[in-house]
């Protein structure tokens, strides 16, 4: 991709035979922006229409506590990061209440680089529903973080109802994460739930029936008023209104488990270009910090003649030549570069997404360590669609799988017996829909929307933007600022949240 490159083919043009193949009508990038920008509204107009009754509430936090000094919360999700930020929300908002924490699956390895809440061992309780009942490929199938899938999802269902039916029902909130599944375990509780999702609505379930079980149970849920469905990008939020067929406030993650590392960019070296940290590898085959520090090494020459040429002063290395960045991956770091501090000492981050849910990527932002990312509208659609392997966004969604005789009544109640025997796994039928259909997709991931992120359409693009510390630097702040705005944006929207879930009826507003 450098200027002096012998390949015969651009991207531009490989992906437009990939678009004559697929027999798509390529859209020009205005038309492709007005279907982002009017999805980007409806996503708005929902969060606002449902959390902002409530502000005039939530503003007397004190007095719809009436006093309060502890709240129990009970907190079930695989991924520790995912189900930290809605809890230290509220911390946040609650600063002189004990919160008292139920967390069976315990906290994954994140607590090895971010400690804090939910770091506690699984219960074993939990672990022995896990080694029954879900499967993973790798050899640590029993850490958090994403299983193949869950074998008799009603039985596991109706195990964990057994185990800690009296713990849910002290609670004064039920908090769900990953997967969505395990929302639906609290069906039947009359306990206020409050749910935030990081993966597609359908995860870990295989089975059709398990998943019909799970829309009806988050379909019951999501209808009352006391409980708030939310996810944390658009793109799951648009998954979900389409297989679940509800709709779910969208509230990005703030980071929040940072603590006092937030904001802290601070690069440790003024020359050259100092440390570029990679995100995780695209695919597994592939080894992106090394592909990353090899053309690097192999522009070294090319850019010490541009700069020459630009009449830059370079008299200062030994050699003449410009300095090369030491490229660092995350999931690959020494032992001193994994806490969360240290990646505010590297010059910049280049992200290479795999998929819309990445939590690495609010984490950098908050750090304020500006991030390079492929251009959304041009080259970002072929590093999500690889990995993905279809559509199921755009795709019209086919009719509601419905379970078998009989209804379904909540988990509190006996299950019918065919629900109790194992289903088998189905594979997931993935269909592409063109690349202006992922062109639209990932201008809606916040990849694509948050602003202050530098896109980048060539490898060149990288080098001499790492090159400019004072721009870097500039960028930064930008972000900074823009993560404040949006930390008090989002803690009004927790505060509602909240509300919603403890507010006496008295207090409650009409048009609830």
């Amino acid at each position: 991709l450098l200027p002096d490159s012998a390949w015969p083919w651009t991207l531009s043009s490989i992906w437009h035979a990939v678009g004559e193949w697929a027999e798509v009508r390529w859209r020009s990038n205005s038309e492709v922006l007005r279907v982002v920008d009017q999805e980007v509204r409806r996503h708005h107009d929902f969060r606002v229409n449902t959390l902002s009754p409530w502000l005039g509430v939530a503003s007397d936090l004190p007095g719809v506590l009436a006093g309060r000094q502890t709240l129990e919360l009970f907190a079930l999700g695989m991924h520790t990061g995912l189900l930290r930020e809605p809890i230290l929300a509220l911390m946040e908002l609650l600063p002189d209440v004990e919160f008292n924490i139920v967390a069976p699956c315990g906290g994954d390895k994140l607590c090895g680089r971010i400690p804090g809440i939910l770091c506690q061992d699984r219960d074993p309780l939990f672990a022995e529903l896990i080694l029954t009942h879900m499967y993973k490929k790798n050899l640590n199938s029993y850490q958090n973080m994403h299983a193949d899938f869950i074998e008799n999802f009603p039985l596991m269902r109706n195990k964990f109802i057994a185990f800690y039916r009296e713990k849910m029902l002290a609670a004064d909130i039920l908090m769900c994460s990953e997967p969505l599944a395990f929302c639906s375990f609290f069906d039947g509780a009359g306990v206020p739930v409050v749910a935030y999702i990081g993966n597609g609505p359908g995860f870990y379930l295989a089975s059709p029936v398990d998943r019909a079980i799970m829309v009806d149970s988050v379909q019951r849920l999501a209808s009352q008023p006391q409980n708030t469905f939310i996810a944390m990008n658009m793109i799951l939020a648009i998954s979900s209104e389409r297989e679940v067929d509800t709709r779910f406030v969208t509230l990005m993650p703030m980071a929040r488990h940072l603590g006092s590392a937030m904001y802290s960019y601070n690069p440790d070296s003024m020359r050259g270009m100092g440390k570029l940290l990679v995100t995780k590898r695209v695919i597994a085959s592939w080894d992106i910090r090394c592909m990353t520090q090899l053309l690097l090494l192999r522009a070294q020459v090319w850019i010490s003649k541009v700069l020459k040429e630009m009449g830059l002063e370079l008299a200062s290395y030994s050699d003449g030549n410009s300095p090369v960045a030491e490229v660092y991956q995350i999931g690959e770091l020494s032992p001193e570069l994994r806490d969360v501090e240290a990646w505010s000492t590297f010059r910049a981050c280049l992200v290479l997404p795999w998929d819309a849910s990445g939590l690495n990527t609010y984490d950098i932002y908050a750090l304020g360590l500006p991030m390079f990312i492929p251009d959304p509208l041009r080259f970002l659609p072929s590093f999500v669609y690889r990995s993905a392997g279809g559509s199921g966004l755009m795709r019209k969604p086919g009719p509601p799988v419905k379970p078998g005789q009989g209804t379904w009544g909540g988990i509190w109640r006996k299950l019918p017996s065919e629900f109790n025997e194992s289903q088998p796994r189905v594979d997931k039928v993935l269909a592409g829909q063109g690349w202006d259909s992922w062109r639209i997709f990932t201008m809606l991931t916040d990849f694509g929307q948050l602003p202050h992120v530098r896109y980048i359409t060539a490898f060149s693009d990288l080098i001499f933007q790492l090159l400019d510390i004072e721009g870097l630097k500039a960028t930064s702040q930008s972000m900074i600022t823009h993560h404040r705005e949006m930390h008090a944006d989002s803690r009004n929207s927790w505060a509602c949240t909240l509300v919603r879930a403890l507010a006496p009826i008295e207090r409650r507003p009409s048009s609830e």
